[in-house]
Parts: structure tokens; C-alpha cells; sequence
């Protein structure tokens, strides 16, 4: 019997209104549910509803390092309940942000971003097989935001903090370029989810040759 081949694990990042949970959600609806699944991190799980529910409510009684080391925990979890046993039955997995938001979000609140990465790894965290970055300047993203009333993280929303994430990514993008596929998010959103749609395009069919 043929075994099946594993799916693609795709990640979309970028700073907080970036628009990366609609893109994200658009191409999963494109790929079709018979082939993908939507996931999203701080996942559904009891990590997941813990750190969200528990850090928007008290986050000041966490430190930034304690934040991240929940995500963790979450991921991990989310690997083992969703992820893998998806990727398993050779479904696409696209989920809205993934271990690339633990680096650069620590490491723009004075974290190592090396020690988070050598963390995933000791874990066997896999790496996505290609990471859309939504690039979109602090200024436009926020303005977003408050035009659409979204809840975004105190610890993160300000101009200064989103622009420390989005150096960040920057730096770790430059580690590893050719895994990520920047997407300027600064266009309308048709446009920018056609750029998403070729680049997709382009990845499945190199799969798939």
C-alpha cells in the first residue's frame, strides 16, 4: 500500500493587525477543507484558552519570558492534538502564527532570540515548510486597527513595540530567507490575496513536480 505523503505545514506571520488571520483563513477556504485546515496560535486546547484568557486579564503578573514559555507549552500541545495528526493524513495546515511570533515577539521584549530558537529545537518543533509574512509598517497596521475596534495585546500594541517586532522579523527573516515569502500588506486586501494565491501556486506546484 502507498503511503501518503505528508501535507504541507504553511505559517502566516506578521506583527498585530498585519492581516494575516484573514489572509490566512482566505487561502484555507481557497485550498478547499477536503485537502487543508485553518489552525491558529494560542490554540483551542486548555494551554491555549489558559494563556489567552489568563495574559489578556493579568498580563501584568506575567513577565515577558513567562509569556512566551505558555506559548511554548501551547504549541507543543498543539502539535501533538492537531498539527501533526493533520499533517499525517497529508493535509495542508495553515496556521495563523507559529513559533516564528515566540522569536521575534520575546526577542523585541529583550529575550534571546537564539535561546527561544535552540528552545523549539530541543522540543523537535518542526519548521513550517513556508512562512507568508504579511510586511505592513506599525503606523498603517495600527490605524487598522482602531478603524476596525480590534482587541489587541496592551503589552504589544503600541507604535514603539510593534516596531521592535517587526525588526525582529526582519533579523530573523535574514537568517533563513529563503523559507519566507514577504507579502506587502500595506496593498488592498484583493490584492494582497492574490499575491498569496501565486505565491501558493508556485509552492504546490514545486511539491508536487
Amino acid at each position: 500500500m502507498q503511503q501518503k505523503t505528508r501535507g504541507l505545514l504553511i505559517a502566516f506571520e506578521g506583527i498585530d493587525a498585519s492581516g494575516k488571520t484573514t489572509q490566512a483563513e482566505m487561502l484555507q477556504r481557497w485550498i478547499g477543507n477536503g485537502s487543508s485546515v485553518f489552525t491558529r496560535e494560542p490554540s483551542t486546547g486548555r494551554i491555549g484558552k489558559f494563556t489567552k484568557k489568563e495574559v489578556r486579564k493579568n498580563e501584568d503578573k506575567f513577565s515577558d519570558a513567562a509569556i512566551q514559555m505558555l506559548f511554548i507549552a501551547d504549541r507543543i500541545d498543539h502539535l501533538d492534538r492537531t498539527i501533526m495528526p493533520m499533517l499525517e493524513r497529508g493535509m495542508t495546515v495553515i496556521t495563523d502564527r507559529y513559533m516564528y511570533s515566540t522569536m521575534t515577539y520575546g526577542a523585541a521584549h529583550g529575550m534571546d532570540m537564539e535561546a527561544l530558537m535552540q528552545i523549539h529545537s530541543s522540543l523537535r518543533v518542526p519548521e513550517a515548510d513556508a512562512i507568508f509574512y504579511l510586511k505592513i509598517s506599525p503606523e498603517t497596521a495600527m490605524a487598522r486597527a482602531h478603524q476596525r475596534l480590534l482587541t489587541l495585546d496592551e503589552r504589544f500594541e503600541n507604535i514603539k513595540s510593534q516596531a521592535e517586532i517587526s525588526k525582529a522579523y526582519d533579523k530573523l527573516i535574514a537568517m533563513n530567507p529563503e523559507r519566507w515569502i514577504t507579502i506587502d500588506a500595506e496593498k488592498p486586501m484583493d490584492q494582497v490575496q492574490r499575491q498569496i494565491l501565486e505565491e501558493w501556486k508556485k509552492l504546490a506546484g514545486r511539491v508536487r513536480a
